[in-house]
């Protein structure tokens, strides 16, 4: 049977957690409006880019989908501790439901809803029922957010081109720039 797995492989949730709040701070100074491309207020220090693209790398590790064995395990498990009704075969099509539920999911974000839900832990959930797949989703998505969000806000980070020095949309006046005298309007009704 396949190890039951809590924490990402070599860590990188760790990575992700240490580095979150310096993510942050960096992402206030990324501005971005419409279609255009993200822009940041300063050019990234190298050390501060070596640290964003650690990040987005763990992140991107810590997102690899379980295993059918190892998600599996971590359903049963969470299974065991609630009541069991019907067959046999209705037992092995509740694993089936779930497992086509999270088959994109890693195994630690898995492993991680069902022990909560095994628990009693998750928010709103009932202690005598077993979770409804889209309810163990919903739970493993949760889980998941700081990572995904730790790795889109890495991806738009590298991206991000530094704003040019200067004021920005300001219209060009090309009378000006020739030496000529600009048209006032009310100058304009006067004549």
């Amino acid at each position: 049977m396949a190890e039951l797995i809590t924490t990402p492989p070599k860590s990188p949730l760790a990575v992700v957690e240490a580095s979150t709040s310096a993510i942050d701070a960096l992402s206030s100074l990324v501005t971005t409006t419409g279609f255009r491309q993200a822009e940041i207020k300063r050019p990234l220090t190298d050390q501060e880019r070596a640290m964003i693209e650690a990040t987005g790398q763990a992140a991107s590790a810590a997102l690899v989908p379980a295993s059918p064995d190892q998600a599996a395990a971590s359903i049963n498990r969470m299974l065991i501790a609630f009541p069991a009704g019907g067959s046999t075969e209705q037992a092995a099509l509740v694993v089936q439901t779930y497992l086509a539920t999270v088959a994109r999911l890693p195994a630690w974000a898995i492993s991680k809803a069902a022990l909560a839900f095994a628990q009693g832990a998750v928010e709103g959930q009932s202690t005598k029922f077993k979770p409804s797949s889209a309810e163990f989703v919903r739970e493993v998505n949760r889980i998941l957010e700081p990572v995904r969000m730790a790795k889109h806000k890495a991806g738009l980070l590298l991206l991000a081109k530094p704003v040019r020095n200067g004021p920005r949309n300001v219209p060009f006046d090309w009378r000006q720039r020739l030496g000529l005298q600009a048209v006032d309007s009310q100058t304009a009704d006067s004549a």
